[in-house]
Formats: C-alpha cells, sequence, structure tokens
C-alpha cells in the first residue's frame, strides 16, 4: 500500500516537471501521442490471454519450445 502510494506521488512530480520543461503545447502532443499508443495496446490485449492458455495448454507436452515462445510474447 504504501508503495503504491509513493509510486503515485513520484508518478504525479514527474508529470508536472516533464509538463513544464516542455510547455504547453508540445505536452499536449505527448499526451495524445500517449492516448493513442494505449488504446492501441488495449485492442491488442483483447483475448491474448485466452489464446494464450490455450495454445501454451496444446504445445505443453508435443512442442515445450513452441509454448516457452508463447509464454514469453505475452509477457511484452
Amino acid at each position: 500500500m504504501a508503495g503504491a502510494v509513493i509510486s503515485r506521488g513520484l508518478m504525479l512530480v514527474a508529470s508536472i516537471l516533464v509538463a513544464r520543461m516542455l510547455g504547453k503545447t508540445v505536452y499536449g502532443e505527448l499526451g495524445m501521442i500517449r492516448s493513442t499508443v494505449g488504446m492501441f495496446g488495449v485492442f491488442a490485449g483483447f483475448g491474448l490471454g485466452l489464446t494464450a492458455t490455450k495454445h501454451v495448454a496444446e504445445f505443453r507436452e508435443s512442442d515445450p519450445e513452441r509454448a516457452g515462445r508463447i509464454v514469453g510474447f505475452t509477457e511484452l
């Protein structure tokens, strides 16, 4: 709990510092880019966990190397 509070506090301070260094316009552009990238991440993640579970269970015995690559990919 304390770690989460400290982390959020540091993120707030970092955001304020970055905003002051970049200025309104550039910080706004950065916000738009971060928002767009975040949305792609949400859409890319749909169903990824279920699909990975299915394939890891399928390849666990027959092709363990492939199952390992699937697990590694989902951790990105």
